[in-house]
């Protein structure tokens, strides 16, 4: 006779929630694989698993790095794997927000060199603290500058830096961190 106890004891989640499981592991072990040594030392991990990840850094593309990753998934199975995802969202987070921050400010230069002024009024609609008139004259250098490099490029001559499409990325950059 089974009690309520014993079946306790069997695992009753599916084979294919577990798999999902242990390949989410991976993937966060693949993630670890990825950092330097200065920010692996910031996550909490046991050193067996810690000297298998520093293992895989050292392999190459191949069957035993694909081999060494699922050893990282196994070893995450036994260790506090939401513990070890916590700290290493901690430390990547900045740099994501960091990197969606450059690509706002790159897609607004792109809206407002190929737009021009329908672009420059809804980013001062949007950013109300921007300074109205020396992204205005930004953006007019950096549209003639563009079809400067445009016109160079198809008749293959050299083309001149992009300047004024730098500072205008320098000072959509402030402007957008300024109402952050």
């Amino acid at each position: 006779m089974t009690t309520d106890h014993d079946l306790d004891e069997f695992d009753t989640t599916s084979k294919t929630a577990q798999k999902k499981a242990m390949t989410a592991l991976q993937d966060i072990g693949e993630r670890l694989v990825e950092l330097n040594s200065t920010k692996l030392k910031k996550i909490p991990l046991e050193d067996n698993l810690r000297e298998a990840i520093e293992l895989a850094q050292k392999m190459r593309i191949g069957n035993g790095r694909r081999r060494q990753l699922q050893y990282i998934g196994k070893l995450m199975r036994s260790s506090n794997g939401e513990e070890i995802e916590a700290a290493l969202e901690e430390l990547t987070q900045p740099q994501a927000d960091h990197t969606r921050l450059l690509h706002q400010i790159e897609h607004w230069r792109e809206r407002l060199i190929t737009q021009g002024n329908n672009a420059l009024s809804e980013f001062i609609q949007d950013h109300p603290n921007a300074e109205r008139q020396a992204l205005s004259q930004l953006v007019r250098a950096a549209i003639k500058e563009h079809q400067t490099i445009q016109t160079a490029q198809q008749k293959q001559q050299p083309a001149p830096s992009p300047k004024y499409s730098r500072k205008l990325f320098k000072l959509l950059q402030e402007t957008i961190k300024a109402q952050q």
